[in-house]
């Protein structure tokens, strides 16, 4: 009857144990970073995150080189593994470069981040946003950060 108890329980031990396995898995972030900031429109930011495994949120922070804490806005899915987030208007009076990085949160609390990427503000910088785009841009909602 021992044998049979410890059995189960190796079995069970190693049931429970598997599904943790993938969990620890390294996401990938590839950002596609803009080579300027626009000043009449609101900045695209679009990343792809591999491998599709469940993501408790993607997003990206920011902040202007005219201050020092950190904004962030949350990023949406897009096609396959493409996430976009969409930067408020920049203040172009102080403004004249953008600091950005892009953070992926597993569920079980696991961060992976992007090193971070000084984009400059430039008033010849084209946007094209998709409908979805657009309609999130409109929807903004902006979280802030403490610096310590």
């Amino acid at each position: 009857m021992k044998k049979v108890i410890s059995a189960l329980l190796a079995f069970s031990m190693l049931f429970f144990y598997l599904p943790t396995l993938g969990a620890a898995e390294t996401v990938k972030i590839s950002p596609k970073n803009p080579t300027c900031i626009p000043v009449e429109a609101q900045a695209l930011l679009l990343c792809d995150v591999t491998p599709s495994t469940p993501i408790a949120w993607v997003r990206v922070y920011f902040n202007s080189n005219a201050y020092k804490d950190d904004y962030f806005v949350e990023m949406r899915r897009d096609a396959g593994n493409r996430f976009f987030g969409v930067l408020p208007f920049v203040d172009r009076t102080i403004t004249k470069g953008v600091t950005v990085r892009m953070v992926v949160k597993s569920p079980e609390g696991i961060e992976f981040s992007t090193e971070r990427a000084n984009v400059p503000v430039s008033s010849s910088c084209p946007v094209s946003l998709s409908a979805n785009q657009e309609k999130n841009a409109r929807n903004l909602v902006v979280g802030a950060t403490k610096s310590e």
